[in-house]
């Protein structure tokens, strides 16, 4: 109906809308560019940026370069003239010096504090000049340390159209120490995110987006490119680091869409990637275009390596409105609607924990490959039944051998199941229990930290050409479990049928004479 639609779009938009984080604390909106000390980012210098994303997707690996440190030996020389210039200033603007001046004496106390007053000026001075000179070699100064190595310390990058890849390394405007550090701790982090969920949060993003709020400027990626990040150790402890591209194709920055679209009403162009090469020139130019009338928005062509968490990104992009406010099971949530219409007439009857042995109910779960309580049978023979459920229950209380018999069970009856979970170690528990029960060729897992996309269609095609299974004969075995267990079904139900006026059970009866000997006694 139309008033539910009125209902469940809006509610669906705002369900998609919290997936994506709009704050200023998402670095995919606010990259801190200007911060110097961020150990979660790595940016790049004196390459072309249209080169390296051409390099990267043509399947070529970079190493990362940084700047060579300064020789530790060479003594700064000074400028005698440059001396003399600043220790005029500091006398100029020492109060003490210009105080022994003022008092006009000749003699030789005054001659004295006038001496030492200069002497520790020219001290200060020569000391400032002399840790001004160590710090241009050093490479505190890292941008005339860079030039004075004949680097382009620019962080605005050339976007030329190369036909070829970018050729040797990609140079990042770091000495050697701090940018080991930086780049293993990135590295550490994609890692234990890969393990631990099964997603890659390391990209390299190409260009940015500068865009104000409140008079405060933020720098937001617009193209990027899911990378890896590997390290090997050379002869003498030195450690060089790789840049690759992963499997999956480069993304848009949608949650910068949907900040500029709700607070700016402005429609931020998006790029064109499913082709082998990305123009960024004409992607870029599009974007400052579209901002073109705001007042200090720009486009730079940077490029930077961070962590950035995409892991509500897939499901606000499979969650359009449009698309599934016509699910059953979305409609029974949202407008609650019952659903009951729609459920197979034997799931009118609800699995109890006791009434598990019931034929009607037992007959739903043909097979268990995992132990299962009375409880937990009772939920895989509801699921069976085509009711929707939520199983709670602590840690270690049988929740993955429940679902590792509910996808059993609706394997046998045909069904394919999709099988999700936030958690990667979720995943390898139901996968390690049906791989143990024989159902590994049946299990396809597009999740992994080994798996890439060549390896995805050499599963498919294995599958496809995997034999049918030869159904196991064992009608007579099943048929004799039946014979005992409605024998022992009969028993149990004749024990608790009532009897006389009393109509009480043998079962009442036999705990009332143990309840009266124990009383007895």
């Amino acid at each position: 109906p139309a008033a539910d639609a009125a209902y469940i779009v809006p509610t669906l938009e705002g369900f998609r809308n919290k997936l994506l984080d709009l704050t200023t604390r998402n670095n995919l909106l606010n990259l801190s560019l200007k911060s110097q000390r961020t150990a979660r980012l790595l940016r790049f210098v004196d390459c072309n940026l249209q080169g390296v994303l051409n390099g990267l997707m043509s399947g070529r690996q970079y190493s990362l370069s940084a700047l060579p440190e300064p020789p530790k030996d060479k003594q700064p020389t000074l400028d005698e003239d440059e001396i003399e210039a600043a220790l005029e200033k500091a006398r100029a603007e020492d109060p003490l010096y210009q105080q022994i001046l003022a008092d006009g004496s000749s003699d030789d106390a005054a001659k004295s504090a006038l001496a030492q007053a200069d002497d520790r000026l020219r001290a200060a001075v020569l000391d400032d000049l002399g840790k001004a000179a160590k710090d241009t070699q050093s490479g505190k100064n890292l941008f005339a340390w860079a030039e004075q190595q004949g680097v382009n310390a620019s962080y605005s990058l050339p976007l030329t159209k190369e036909p070829k890849a970018h050729q040797g390394s990609i140079r990042v405007l770091l000495l050697e120490p701090r940018m080991e550090r930086v780049a293993e701790g990135i590295r550490k982090q994609a890692q234990s995110s890969i393990e631990e969920t099964g997603n890659n949060i390391l990209y390299l993003a190409f260009g940015c987006l500068e865009w104000t709020e409140k008079n405060k400027s933020f720098f937001a990626p617009l193209i990027l490119l899911p990378v890896e990040l590997t390290k090997t150790a050379n002869r003498g402890g030195a450690k060089t680091f790789y840049l690759g591209a992963s499997d999956d194709a480069p993304v848009a920055n949608v949650t910068l869409k949907e900040r500029l679209r709700r607070d700016f009403g402005i429609e931020l162009p998006m790029p064109e990637l499913g082709a082998d090469v990305v123009d960024l020139e004409s992607y870029l130019k599009a974007v400052a275009e579209s901002v073109a009338e705001v007042e200090g928005w720009r486009v730079h062509p940077y490029l930077n390596l961070a962590l950035f968490n995409f892991s509500g990104l897939g499901l606000y992009e499979d969650l359009i409105p449009e698309s599934v406010q016509g699910s059953p099971l979305v409609r029974q949530l949202l407008a609650a609607e019952a659903s009951d219409g729609d459920l197979p007439a034997e799931a009118d009857v609800i699995a109890e924990d006791v009434h598990v042995d019931q034929p009607e109910i037992a007959e739903r779960v043909p097979v268990l490959i995992a132990q299962a309580d009375a409880s937990q049978f009772a939920a895989v023979a509801d699921v069976m039944a085509g009711r929707s459920m939520v199983i709670e229950g602590p840690p270690g209380t049988g929740k993955s051998q429940t679902i590792t018999n509910i996808i059993a069970n609706a394997l046998y009856a045909g069904k394919r199941i999709l099988f999700v979970a936030e958690k990667k170690v979720a995943l390898d528990v139901v996968y390690t229990r049906l791989s143990e029960a024989g159902l590994k060729p049946y299990c396809l897992r597009i999740e992994s930290d080994k798996a890439n996309k060549r390896q995805v269609y050499d599963e498919l095609a294995e599958r496809i050409d995997l034999a049918p299974p030869i159904p196991p004969r064992r009608d007579a075995v099943q048929e004799g479990f039946n014979e005992l267990r409605q024998e022992l079904n009969h028993f149990a139900a004749l024990l608790n049928q009532p009897h006389g006026h009393e109509e009480q059970s043998h079962h009442d009866l036999l705990w009332q004479e143990l309840q009266l000997r124990c009383e007895l006694t």
